[in-house]
């Protein structure tokens, strides 16, 4: 769905409350305050591609904004989801998490839903856009991810860059995409945002442990079709013990072989529900990310999803 909103289709005086309601009406309510609003105007761009939605947000600000979400809010409602934020146009500050920052044009930062943030936006132009993305659809886990929300995170340069330019596109061509695009667009986006995260955890890692895993993670992502993965090639392949490499991830709420199985899993389910791939075979997908016994993929799958692979599948169908 693309959907635009502007406080253009109102009187002026009543353009403030009009966009404070809309995003009141989120499924991550905020509340927004603004001293004297007389000359407020906002345009709300939204596209949704399956359980990923972006959003593209342009205001004019005669005066400095306040926006937050405070316990209140997230009781009212909580999508259980990340929403990274992409600052193209404007300043201004956020506090979330433990932290603070400036934004700053190409600065991005990850909100988590279920966490309150107090932000404000100074006088004049803004442009920002919004990805949020449900928190199961990130492989990494929570408590990983944790140590990256809030912070300052550099949109104009590698993977950052890259992954503004796709948002950014996905909003203006949006109009351009046939309903089977969604499913690959969102799956993009989620795998651009996976890298950053990665590679900001990686360089902020706080002891060499941490680095340790953060790089098995990336080992990990990268062979996850090998039926051979297992905790003792991974091991070797870091030249730590079997043993050593169970206590890595004990230390955080892990296990080797839970951790694979995870993220293959979440493979198979992408894939499963991309139309475009309607065509192969249930265990041939399951084959492509390690898993070599059908049988044993398909219960394993259920019990994590609730759900058929074949379930799956049929409602990626239904609905493109």
């Amino acid at each position: 769905m693309n959907a635009v909103i502007c406080t253009d289709d109102v009187p002026d005086t009543e353009r403030f409350a009009y966009f404070r309601e809309i995003v009141f009406r989120e499924s991550s309510p905020m509340d927004v305050a603004c001293a004297r609003p007389a000359g407020f105007s906002a345009r709300l761009r939204r596209v949704d591609l399956g359980p990923v939605t972006v959003m593209a947000l342009a205001t004019r600000t005669p005066e400095c904004c306040e926006v937050r979400r405070d316990p209140a809010l997230i009781r009212r409602s909580d999508p259980d989801a990340y929403r990274l934020v992409v600052n193209l146009r404007g300043h201004g500050t956020l506090v979330h998490n433990g932290r603070q920052i400036s934004l700053a044009p190409g600065t991005l930062t990850l909100l988590d839903t279920s966490l309150p943030f107090h932000g404000e936006r100074s006088p004049g132009v803004d442009r920002c856009l919004f990805v949020r993305i449900p928190r199961d659809l990130l492989p990494l886990p929570a408590r990983t991810i944790r140590q990256v929300v809030g912070a300052e995170l550099d949109g104009r340069s590698g993977v950052g860059a890259l992954l503004t330019d796709v948002a950014v596109r996905t909003v203006q061509d949006a109009e351009h995409y046939r309903p089977a695009c969604a499913h690959r667009l969102s799956a993009a986006l989620v795998d651009l945002l996976e890298a950053l995260l990665a590679q900001e955890l990686e360089a902020t890692a706080s002891s060499p442990q941490d680095a340790l895993f953060h790089r098995i993670e990336a080992f990990v992502h990268d062979r996850l079709g090998d039926p051979a993965l297992s905790p003792g090639t991974i091991a070797a392949a870091h030249h730590i013990s079997t043993r050593s490499l169970h206590a890595l991830f004990r230390a955080r709420g892990l296990t080797v072989a839970g951790h694979v199985r995870a993220r293959r899993l979440d493979r198979c389910h992408r894939d499963l529900a991309d139309p475009l791939l309607a065509g192969r075979p249930v265990h041939a997908i399951a084959a492509r990310w390690g898993f070599t016994d059908a049988a044993h993929f398909s219960r394993t799958f259920k019990a994590a999803y609730g759900t058929s692979p074949r379930a799956v599948r049929g409602e990626s169908t239904t609905t493109h």
